[in-house]
C-alpha cells in the first residue's frame, strides 16, 4: 500500500531511505509525476552544496595540539583482535536485492530459460508428437505395434508367421 502524500509504503523502504521504493516509483510513473519531486531534499544537489558552504578547518600538526595533563603520559594501543576460526570470507555480504554472482545459476536446456532445469521445466513442449504436459490418456503411442508383412496381424512378425511356416513345410 503506497501513500504518496505521506510518502509511505508498506515495505517501509520509502520512509527509511527517503527515496521512492520500487512500488512507489511505479505509481509515480503511472500518474505522470516526476520521481525527483518525491526524493527527500537531503539527497538534492542544493543541500549538498549548502553543507559545504561553511569553512572546514583541518587539524593542526600533532606538535601543536594542546593536551590536558591527565592524558599526557598515557599511550593508547590498538585493541587486541582475535581472528575467527575457519577460512576468512573472500567477498562482502550481499544485500537481498543483489544477485549472487558466485552461485551457480540453473539453466533449462529445453527452452534455454533461466531459473529451472529441463527436468522441472513446465513449458509446453511437444517432443516427437507427444505432449508431455497433457494427461496420459491423450498421449498417442510413440510407435505403432509391429505388423506381420505376410498376414497383417499384430500378434506376430514375419519370421514367426504361421502362414509362412506352413508354406515352408510343404
Amino acid at each position: 500500500m503506497v501513500d504518496l502524500q505521506n510518502r509511505t509504503c508498506d515495505c517501509r523502504e520509502f520512509e527509511l531511505d527517503l527515496i521512492p521504493c520500487s512500488h512507489a516509483a511505479v505509481i509515480i510513473c503511472c500518474t505522470g509525476a516526476a520521481i525527483y519531486d518525491y526524493v527527500d531534499r537531503c539527497y538534492k544537489a542544493e543541500s549538498l552544496v549548502g553543507m559545504y558552504n561553511s569553512v572546514i578547518r583541518g587539524l593542526p600538526h600533532p606538535e601543536q595540539w594542546i593536551m590536558p595533563d591527565a592524558f599526557g603520559a598515557r599511550v593508547v594501543l590498538a585493541p587486541e583482535i582475535r581472528r575467527r576460526a575457519g577460512r576468512p570470507s573472500t567477498s562482502r555480504a550481499r544485500a537481498p536485492f543483489e544477485a549472487s554472482s558466485s552461485a551457480r545459476r540453473q539453466f533449462c536446456t529445453r527452452f534455454h530459460g533461466q531459473g529451472h532445469n529441463r527436468h522441472v521445466c513446465t513449458s509446453h513442449l511437444p517432443i516427437g508428437g507427444v505432449d508431455l504436459n497433457s494427461p496420459p490418456e491423450d498421449v498417442p503411442r510413440r510407435r505403432a505395434p509391429k505388423k506381420c508383412s505376410i498376414c497383417g496381424s499384430t500378434e506376430h512378425t514375419r519370421p514367426t508367421c504361421p502362414i509362412r511356416l506352413s508354406a515352408d513345410e510343404h
